[in-house]
């Protein structure tokens, strides 16, 4: 409760829309998958409050009046984001809070055969390629059927 007083003291934002915030991205729904380890939630959304408390405080307050509501709530989900990125022990946990919306390791790809045929694999690693100005989500995919590894790739958001 005094973190909600904190945040509503601010005049910038409703306590209730931060924390609408965190809970969306810590929830799985029928849009996507929690980018979020279970282990970093709460320090995370911690974290993430009192960094942006500090952000809006540096904000003279005619200006932050100003500003509408998207910017704070934008700014809030980053500071969630860079919160979440600092206590993740893995860079595969990285990789999914930096691209929430793509194929994580354990999920089932599908490869095409030339004769009309599919076969189906589980992602086994992933990894970020450069390749001049471009980069790109590198998958290995082992087949449910005959363990074969085949690689594919994704152009990654700029």
């Amino acid at each position: 409760m005094v973190l909600k007083e904190k945040i509503n003291e601010l005049e910038v934002v409703e306590a209730d829309m931060l924390l609408s915030a965190i809970k969306y991205w810590h929830t799985d729904n029928e849009f996507f998958r929690s980018p979020f380890p279970n282990y970093v939630q709460e320090s995370s959304g911690k974290e993430a409050i009192s960094a942006f408390i500090d952000w809006t405080k540096s904000i003279p307050a005619d200006e932050a009046k100003k500003m509408e509501q998207d910017v704070f709530i934008e700014k809030f989900e980053e500071l969630l984001f860079n919160a979440a990125s600092k206590l993740v022990k893995t860079e595969d946990e990285k990789l999914t809070l930096l691209y929430p919306f793509l194929p994580r390791l354990g999920d089932t790809m599908s490869k095409s055969h030339g004769d009309n045929t599919s076969e189906d694999g589980q992602i086994i690693d992933r990894s970020i390629i450069k390749s001049g100005d471009e980069s790109f989500l590198e998958l290995k995919v082992k087949s449910n059927i005959s363990d074969e590894i085949w690689k594919t790739s994704f152009e990654l958001p700029i």
